[in-house]
């Protein structure tokens, strides 16, 4: 197994985005799920979201190509802006009221349904931002998907409810600065609420 190195002793670098501090804290649940054996059967979910996670990013890597091409093009028409067109998943409608099953028929419904498209215009003094945005959104989507993959056989719920202490976990959240919501789901913080004082200095 991949050895996982505390965040101390890791480059800054290595540590500085929230993506990768999240990563850092799943592998080290990761171990603890291997030594107490929780495993889980691969979900039937597993392959149609993965993918659409794909399919997304090879459309973000194609408009990252595209805003390169139709820059440069413009830089050579002495233009200041250029025109490029985008396709995203519609997303699907939610209301506190839906039962289960509405909410699944909306996730189908909308699934059915061609991508969408628009223009967008993007000025020449603000492409290297834009740039930036989709390169950003790339990454994320990269490690969304190394993460699912690398879960996908290994039940880190477990390990977090019932047998990891939450006063270590939201310690190392608060000395990283990382939001603890970005490790426990909204049910875990209220069953964690207890624990929401504790210090970043916390030793277990």
């Amino acid at each position: 197994r991949d050895r996982v190195v505390a965040p101390s002793r890791m480059q800054k670098d290595d540590i500085r985005k929230l993506d990768d501090l999240v990563e850092f804290y799943n592998k080290a649940n990761k171990e603890v799920a291997i030594l107490c054996n929780h495993q889980r059967s691969l979900p039937a979910s597993f392959d149609g979201s993965m993918k659409k996670l794909q399919d997304r990013l090879r459309e973000f890597k194609r408009e990252l190509k595209t805003m390169e091409e139709k820059a440069k093009d413009a830089r050579k028409r002495n233009a200041d802006k250029y025109s490029i067109e985008t396709q995203r998943d519609v997303k699907p409608v939610f209301t506190a009221e839906m039962t289960y099953r509405e909410r699944e028929a909306e996730k189908q419904r909308v699934a059915a349904l061609p991508k969408e498209k628009s223009a967008k215009t993007i000025l020449l003094s603000r492409h290297d931002a834009a740039v930036e945005r989709v390169h950003k959104a790339v990454l994320k989507l990269e490690t969304t998907i190394r993460m699912k993959e690398d879960l996908k056989e290994v039940a880190l719920g477990t390990s977090k409810i019932n047998y990891m202490d939450p006063r270590i976990t939201i310690a190392w959240c608060k000395k990283h600065s990382v939001p603890v919501e970005k490790i426990f789901a909204s049910s875990l913080l209220l069953k964690f609420a207890w624990a929401m004082e504790t210090s970043e200095h916390f030793r277990f």
